[in-house]
């Protein structure tokens, strides 16, 4: 499966995102200003976000949307950043509808910037989602809110098995300095 992550972001919220489907993903993400944005071949996915501006989104942003080239994108999965609503995800559906690319039901916002809870999300989203059975299309989106509880729960599950291995390698080797005294 071909995939590309295209994102703007002033403030780096967008950026945090687009770097964790990166991750997620093993392909490079890349801002709408880098000589490398234009979509030139035929990609299956196209992770694509940015944020509101008063608003509204970036003009230059919106430009770089309604300048895709929708016959060589299959599908697009939205993401964004705002700190009141989910517009941005809505907005950028909204040109991309228009130009006729699909949407993926599934979409990432974030209110903030990304913590590390929400950065596991999205990577693990962005793992799932290409790797997902494109036959199940017609079933309801899965919600990222249980996800990320899950995701929580897994990484916090890891850093106290973690915690007790080193404690008892610790315990370990006082074990050991005590026999050798």
């Amino acid at each position: 499966m071909k995939v590309a992550i295209r994102y703007q972001s002033r403030g780096g919220n967008v950026k945090s995102m687009a770097e964790a489907l990166s991750r997620g993903c093993g392909v490079e993400a890349i801002p709408i200003n880098s000589p490398k944005a234009k979509i030139k071949e035929p990609v299956d996915l196209l992770f694509v976000g940015g944020a509101l501006y008063n608003f509204q989104l970036d003009p230059a942003f919106k430009a770089y949307l309604q300048d895709l080239p929708e016959d060589l994108i299959s599908e697009a999965v939205v993401f964004g950043s705002s700190m009141l609503t989910r517009r941005p995800i809505l907005l950028i559906q909204d040109v991309l509808k228009q130009k006729g690319i699909k949407i993926n039901k599934q979409a990432v916002w974030s209110r903030h910037r990304p913590n590390d809870d929400l950065i596991g999300v999205i990577e693990y989203f962005a793992k799932n989602e290409i790797t997902r059975d494109r036959s199940l299309d017609g079933l309801p989106p899965y919600l990222v809110f249980k996800r990320s509880q899950e995701i929580k729960a897994q990484r916090e599950a890891e850093a106290a098995a973690k915690a007790a291995a080193e404690a008892e390698a610790n315990a370990d080797d006082d074990t050991d300095q005590d026999v050798d005294a």
